[in-house]
């Protein structure tokens, strides 16, 4: 409906265009001393101006006298593909063309891409004289007629001049008979079931010039003994309700040829013994790839009438010539070894499926393929294989149906889609804006595909408790000035190559990379119209094959350095938006109601995260889609996990309800490809600042972003009262959240959000003395790195850049200023290495472990006093020393009295200047700086965290 409007707009912005071309078009053709090279260019210029030509040629069907034929024919050969227009327009100028002959003459036609190879199909109606005419132009016309079919375009090995009609069709040269015997088949054979009873077999042989195709037909219990059978046929290619008959010459003998609304040819069959009848065709080689599609008609005799027989489906008998039936697995396209390319795609809904093929820089299609029901649907699969795809570079489809919205369908029937599985976007064809229905995203055909060499590289496979992950994205990270990279390297994959030793001097062995499916540059890269095509934005070229190459050496690179790579995956919503404002891309037009949660007035579900559509997750159908895409992006491009962005959306069923036991979930955990990878559910939406829980069986098998951890963390070092216990509880790995046969190192602790929805500035807005952000970053820093679980710095936190809620671009300059912070996260990494039994460990801390208390060892710490905000811990360790920690989140200093037992030596104090806030090997406390040894005490100044370790400060020295 609003696609419909908008096309509605966009015609009557170019009707005054029209009209001013149509008036130029009308002079050229009353000039009698114009050629017709001249007017086929004038023609082409009024085509490419306007693409409501058909339209537009009302205009000229006022001036029948005037305009000739073969004027009209040279202006747009496919106005006779329409059968209204062909007629009224024979009807003007009677005696020049037969209907059937002109639909012959372009039937080839059908599929080809407007400019020479149309006019190229006009010549054989138009005689000697004016083909002889016409050849002269050859810059515009190609010099051959042959079959504009997978090798449509002039080859070497075909003969070079253009065959007018009454030529002779050409002898094969020797290279054109060696292509053919490389094509020669043994034959195909076809059986189907006959309504009421019978069954009717098809065998096809091919040669080098024609196909033989043999029909048979054994109906004992509808045309008993010596019955008298017509084979009713026709052909076609991209509409199968639109027949083209074979010139009378052409045709079999006896061959009667049926005119009006529905035309087609009727052949007798002959007997072949009791109830058995057959036929055998002979079609132009050149003519493929079509179809021959027929029915059984015995004629009526004085008692009865017609009696006409289809297959057992109700639909026409139809065998494919030029093609194969093809496989309903793998979806997508697959090239196989012969050359040949095998398409499937999913859409149970489509009444009717059409593979568009694009040639280099094709605006509209340059062959259009109609796939039969009978034959190329299996289930809810439409499949075909082409035997070769040379010479065209992009695909996609036109899914038809039932237009009204009332089923949940949202069909178009000129609209080209997506294919779902297409593992690489083709670059934006200019000139596509301007068609009424422009094909928005079309797959890139994975010809001439590199091998890419992955060396020696492997995984690094590191343990959940040893991960440091940084999340960043991709463009956002190396696109400003200051990244001292090369142009075309700035907000690329290979531009973050050239920044790994950033993460290392962070201590970072995780990058966690924002989504990088290709997207809708208008709404963002959370907005997704494709699951298994990289962004071509991110490549070092224009097109996602460019991407893809970079990818992949991003990834060598990054696990050549020790380093694992995991993906931000958006699965929950795509680009299409909803009902309001729909953009269809993909999905809506190939199966609406299969592939988006639909509510009761079968309009789409939309999200209360934010997005305008919610993604059928956990169909059959969809979630194969979803994990096919997860599986191709660890075996294709060796990634080590994903995090899975809004999850709280994987877990609605097909009417919106939440699943107890989601099975794209289950799917997920038990899939062997993926049995290696992390598996991390992100709760928050980046389309909201909503945070939902997460309530779904984790098999033991999935991370959590924790959400507490970031606002609890917050929270109290803003000074909010009775947050003791929350921090405490986030500090020993959160048992309350993964306590469920996870453990703390399940949990990936933020201390900002990574979409943006709060700033560091956060954490200081509620304190009366408003400490600095520096030091609240410390402070936060710290307590993340000292906490059990897994630490997630997202990109900006070591130098504070996030700005009014939103990420910018990182600025390299800013980095020199923050190396105070930059050493810290060094540090903090390497400290929680060295007390690995404290803080790597996938258990929560037992009681003998730890003892929570106040300022003092003794004092129990005041869990329910609201205007306590300071807390300290000491975790016991017997290999590396105890630590004691101490956070005061009040505007006063806290005196933290020591036990006698041990020699206390600083680690950490967030209130000293660089570099004396972090001292690995421990320094030792000095009256001078307000503190003592053993049994005194230590100032920990406000809105700070203070560490501490027991023991000696040569014995630490030697550890390090």
């Amino acid at each position: 409906m609003a696609e419909d409007q908008a096309q509605a707009r966009a015609r009557e912005r170019m009707e005054a265009t029209n009209q001013a071309t149509i008036a130029g078009a009308k002079g050229a053709l009353l000039s009698t001393a114009i050629t017709a090279p001249i007017v086929l260019l004038s023609a082409r210029k009024f085509e490419w101006c306007s693409h409501f030509r058909h339209r537009a040629w009302f205009a000229f069907l006022d001036l029948p006298k005037l305009v000739s034929f073969e004027a009209i024919l040279l202006l747009d050969p496919s106005l006779f593909l329409q059968t209204s227009l062909r007629d009224e327009l024979c009807a003007a100028q009677p005696g020049v063309m037969n209907s059937s002959a002109i639909r012959m003459q372009f039937f080839l036609q059908h599929s080809q891409r407007r400019g020479r190879p149309r006019m190229d199909m006009a010549l054989r109606g138009l005689g000697d004289s004016m083909a002889a005419r016409l050849d002269r132009g050859n810059v515009l016309l190609p010099r051959r007629w042959g079959r504009p079919t997978l090798d449509r375009k002039c080859r070497s090995g075909w003969s070079g001049r253009c065959r007018a009609q009454g030529q002779n069709s050409g002898v094969p040269t020797q290279e054109e008979d060696r292509k053919s015997q490389q094509r020669r088949t043994d034959g195909a054979q076809y059986m189907f079931h006959a309504e009421s009873g019978g069954q009717v077999r098809v065998s096809v042989q091919e040669n080098s010039l024609k196909y033989m195709v043999n029909v048979e037909a054994n109906l004992p219990d509808i045309f008993p003994g010596e019955s008298h059978i017509l084979l009713h046929w026709g052909l076609f290619r991209s509409d199968s309700t639109d027949w083209v008959l074979l010139e009378p010459n052409d045709a079999p003998a006896s061959t009667k040829f049926l005119g009006g609304k529905n035309e087609a040819m009727q052949t007798p069959m002959q007997q072949l013994a009791s109830c058995v009848q057959t036929l055998q065709l002979e079609l132009p080689l050149n003519m493929a790839p079509f179809y021959v599609s027929f029915v059984l008609c015995k004629p009526a005799c004085k008692d009865s009438k017609d009696m006409w027989i289809k297959s057992n489906s109700g639909s026409n008998f139809c065998v494919p010539l030029g093609l194969r039936t093809g496989r309903p697995d793998p979806l997508g396209v697959t090239l196989e070894a012969d050359g040949s390319a095998n398409f499937a795609l999913y859409s149970k809904n489509a009444a009717n499926v059409t593979l568009c093929l694009y040639g280099p820089n094709d605006v509209e299609p340059a062959m259009e393929i109609d796939l039969e029901s009978v034959t190329h649907r299996t289930g809810d699969v439409w499949h075909v294989q082409l035997p070769s795809i040379e010479g065209f570079i992009s695909y996609g489809y036109r899914c038809r149906g039932d237009e009204t919205w009332e089923n949940g369908n949202r069909f178009h029937k000129r609209r080209i889609l997506l294919d779902p599985y297409a593992k690489f976007v083709s670059p934006f064809i200019p000139g596509q804006e301007e068609l009424p229905s422009p094909a928005t995203a079309l797959g890139l055909l994975p010809t001439n595909v590199p091998t890419f060499d992955w060396e020696e590289e492997s995984s690094p496979c590191i343990p959940l408790e040893q991960v440091v992950a940084y999340r960043l994205d991709v463009a956002g990270f190396t696109s400003h000035s200051s990244c001292g990279l090369d142009e075309r390297l700035r907000g690329t994959f290979l531009g973050l190559v050239e920044k790994i030793s950033h993460f290392q001097s962070l201590g970072v062995n995780t990058i966690i990379v924002r989504p990088i499916f290709s997207y809708d540059r208008s709404q963002g890269p959370y907005y997704p119209f494709s699951f298994f095509s990289p962004m071509e934005d991110y490549g070092s070229g224009s097109s996602s094959l460019d991407a893809s190459i970079s990818f992949k050496k991003m990834v060598k690179a990054l696990h050549k350095n020790g380093i694992e790579l995991i993906l931000d995956v958006v699965y929950t919503h795509t680009s299409e938006k909803g009902d309001e404002d729909p953009e269809t891309v993909s999905f809506r037009g190939i199966d609406n109601q299969t592939y988006y949660i639909l509510d009761k007035q079968k309009r789409i579900l939309q999200s209360k995260f934010g997005a305008a559509n919610v993604f059928n997750c956990n169909h059959p159908a969809v979630h194969k889609v979803v994990v096919d895409s997860l599986r191709y992006w660890v075996e294709e491009y060796h990634v080590d996990g994903f995090c899975f962005v809004n999850a709280r959306d994987l877990t609605r069923g097909p009417h919106g309800e939440d699943l107890s036991r989601p099975l794209l979930l289950e799917a997920i955990t038990f899939d062997p490809v993926l049995a290696s990878t992390k598996l991390i559910a992100d709760p928050y939406s980046p389309l909201s600042s909503v945070p939902e829980p997460l309530k779904f069986p984790h098999w033991k098998r999935w991370c959590e972003c924790n959400i507490n951890f970031q606002m609890d963390m917050t929270s109290f070092f803003r000074g909010e009262q009775g947050k003791q216990g929350d921090l405490a509880t986030r500090i020993c790995g959160s048992a309350d959240m993964f306590a469920d046969e996870r453990g703390p190192s399940f949990s990936l602790n933020h201390i900002t959000n990574a979409y943006g929805f709060s700033t560091l500035s956060d954490s200081t807005s509620n304190s009366k003395t408003e400490p600095n952000v520096e030091l609240q970053l410390h402070n936060l820093l710290v307590t993340q790195f000292l906490s059990r679980g897994t630490p997630v710095l997202n990109m900006g936190d070591e130098s504070g850049l996030l700005d009014d809620g939103k990420a910018i671009q990182f600025d390299w300059q800013k980095l020199a200023s923050a190396m105070h912070t930059v050493n810290l996260i060094s540090s903090l990494s390497l400290l929680r290495s060295q007390h690995e039994s404290l803080l790597q460990k996938n258990k929560f801390v037992s009681s003998e472990m730890i003892k929570w208390h106040g300022a003092t060892y003794e004092e129990e710490p005041l869990w329910t006093d609201p205007n306590s905000k300071f807390l300290a811990v000491t975790l016991k360790d017997n290999d590396t020393g105890d630590l004691c920690i101490a956070f005061n989140a009040r505007d006063d200093v806290v005196e933290l009295t020591l036990t006698e037992e041990a020699t206390w030596l600083r680690i950490i104090d967030t209130t000293l200047p660089y570099p004396e806030t972090i001292v690995l090997n421990g320094a030792e406390l000095s009256s001078e700086a307000g503190t003592s040894n053993a049994g005194a005490s230590y100032s920990v100044q406000p809105f700070s965290v203070v560490v501490l370790r027991a023991g000696k400060c040569q014995e630490l020295k030697d550890q390090a």
